[in-house]
């Protein structure tokens, strides 16, 4: 069956507010969950390990919301795997391509036809090991445990002043994340992608298998492709509000059907393959020159060295972090996009 290509966002904010994207994971699972299906994703344990856990109830699909970007352990839903495959219910299972391959490997000789296999597009996935140790380095400077992360954390101020004034002609490929953790203490950290030393170091992060990754690629394992909507051969125009837009890649048979189940939930545009091109869906990460030395040199010296090492923290760095302590950061970027967007409104009625 050919494929489908769609620009989403959720038509209900609360939901795209707690959503990486444009919230299309959590109409997938609750669909699911309604005809009496379970769902299977990535979730944050007690200690902000990510894990794969079965959930059963509508509640608590909140919990696999948001890109996680770090392995997730499967070994504890193998099993009840199994059994699902066994039975009659719809079985939602989604993860990274090369987790979709596994599933399906140690399901080899059971039944999966009851399946909907959901992958999301994947840049690399950071190992555990890095993971755990900028944990453990954010615990330290804040003196308390992590007890809860939000790698694509949204602010609702920005969130709704995003839906009343809108860019026209916002062009920016792909759009900064801002990571927040919050502690034991009460204190979080809140920090936008382009400041934060994981983002800043994720492609050193990601294991090496990543950078020969064999499903970088359109042919796809999945009955739906979920990810970022990223503007590389195409400007969303009005459509994007900058609160989150998903690209939605319909695979199969089962993937259409289920999609046009939920579409009323949503705002859609159709789009075609080349609109929708980003170097992740063709290719493989590329690996970083000094990759090797990043782990050589952190084998050798640890984590703070090769952080110190490797973050680019020059002049124009210290004064970007000095400013969103103070609160200034986030305003003046926020009237260089409104001055912006007032010369690109005067441009379009001239």
């Amino acid at each position: 069956m050919n494929k489908s290509f769609y620009a989403v966002k959720n038509k209900n904010d609360k939901i795209r507010l707690k959503s990486s994207s444009g919230g299309v994971f959590y109409n997938l699972a609750l669909y699911i969950l309604k005809n009496g299906g379970v769902v299977y994703g990535a979730v944050y344990d007690s200690n902000c390990n990510i894990i794969h856990k079965r959930i059963d109830r509508i509640e608590d699909i909140c919990l696999m919301q948001g890109s996680k970007y770090s392995n997730s352990n499967l070994t504890a839903v193998f099993n009840q795997l199994k059994i699902d495959s066994q039975s009659n219910i719809r079985v939602l299972f989604s993860g990274t391509p090369c987790q979709i391959m596994i599933v399906k490997k140690v399901l080899d000789k059971y039944n999966i036809d009851n399946f909907l296999f959901v992958d999301v597009i994947c840049h690399g996935t950071p190992s555990k090991k890095f993971y755990d140790e900028y944990k453990k380095m954010m615990e330290k400077k804040f003196n308390s445990q992590i007890v809860n992360i939000n790698m694509r954390y949204k602010n609702k101020k920005d969130f709704d002043r995003n839906l009343k004034f809108i860019n026209p002609n916002y062009n920016e490929r792909v759009g900064k994340h801002t990571m927040l953790l919050t502690f034991a203490n009460g204190k979080q950290y809140l920090m936008p992608s382009n400041l934060d030393v994981f983002y800043l170091n994720f492609d050193y992060f990601i294991s090496k298998g990543c950078f020969e990754c064999k499903y970088s690629n359109m042919k796809r394992i999945s009955d739906i492709t979920i990810g970022d909507f990223h503007q590389f051969k195409c400007n969303l125009g009005t459509f994007n509000d900058c609160n989150g837009i998903s690209l939605v890649i319909l695979n199969s048979k089962q993937g259409h059907e289920v999609f046009n189940n939920i579409k009323r939930e949503f705002e859609y545009l159709k789009k075609n393959e080349y609109e929708i091109y980003q170097p992740a869906l063709y290719s493989p990460t590329l690996k970083p020159k000094k990759y090797d030395e990043f782990q050589k040199d952190y084998e050798n010296y640890g984590f703070e060295f090769i952080i110190k090492k490797y973050t680019p923290i020059n002049l124009k760095y210290k004064i970007k972090i000095f400013l969103h302590k103070v609160g200034l950061y986030e305003m003046l970027r926020n009237l260089k996009l409104q001055k912006n967007i007032k010369i690109k409104w005067k441009e379009r009625k001239k």
